[in-house]
């Protein structure tokens, strides 16, 4: 689907349709707003507020960041104006010919065991091991001449929680300190040890930064914690 953006928009001329992503809550004054929210889940964020929708604007989910079954390839949105939910799932029809019942109902039962469960235990477990998985890269960082961790705000109210929370992404951003290292680009540096990253240019910052995964097994963070501890060492 396509919609126009205001006239104050760079990217909009007069007559012109056009796409724009913007991620929540960087977005510009106007009238339709498509926010992502594939992480505002409490395992990664605070959940400060209510998700609202208002007149045309559009707001994304999916299943794959709440319980890691990015295989079912199911996702939805919230739509408050009845002709665009109309577009949209038009759109959604024509552009995929329909979801699988396979994945239908796969994405049904998760839902419905983790409401069940009240969604404690899937979003107990996902933030205790994200919150363990930060702790150690703080640790191991705090005074590291070599490498920084990305700024974090403040601790936030979450909603769900019922309790001051402090964020825990689902990636990190590694900052490589020393100027050789930014010379060649971080992600150079950390794949030099053996750990894989996406550098900082792809997200449209710079190569003194590196992306890291935290979405991954109990023994690939062990490995690469261990690698990263040989590299903060290195002189």
């Amino acid at each position: 689907f396509t919609y126009l953006t205001s006239t104050n928009t760079p990217t909009a001329t007069p007559g012109h349709q056009v796409i724009e992503l913007v991620t929540s809550p960087n977005n510009p004054d106007g009238a339709n707003v498509l926010y992502d929210n594939a992480y505002y889940w409490p395992h990664f964020t605070p959940v400060t507020s209510t998700v609202n929708t208002t007149g045309k604007d559009i707001r994304l989910f999916t299943l794959s960041k709440l319980t890691g079954h990015a295989g079912t390839r199911i996702g939805w949105a919230l739509v408050r104006d009845a002709e665009l939910a109309q577009r949209v799932q038009s759109w959604v029809g024509l552009m995929t010919l329909g979801v699988p019942w396979e994945s239908q109902q796969r994405a049904s039962t998760l839902l419905e065991a983790i409401l069940a469960a009240d969604g404690l235990g899937t979003v107990a477990y996902a933030r205790d091991k994200l919150a363990y998985r930060w702790g150690v890269l703080k640790d191991m960082l705090a005074s590291s001449p070599r490498f920084r961790l990305q700024q974090f705000d403040p601790p936030g109210f979450c909603l769900f929680e019922g309790a001051s929370m402090t964020a825990s992404p689902a990636y990190v951003w590694l900052e490589c300190l020393q100027q050789e290292d930014v010379d060649r680009g971080c992600m150079e540096t950390v794949e030099d040890i053996g750990i894989k990253g996406r550098p900082g240019p792809a997200y449209g910052g710079s190569q003194a930064f590196v992306r890291l995964e935290l979405l991954c097994r109990d023994s690939t963070f062990d490995a690469a914690i261990k690698k990263l501890q040989v590299a903060v060492e290195m002189k």
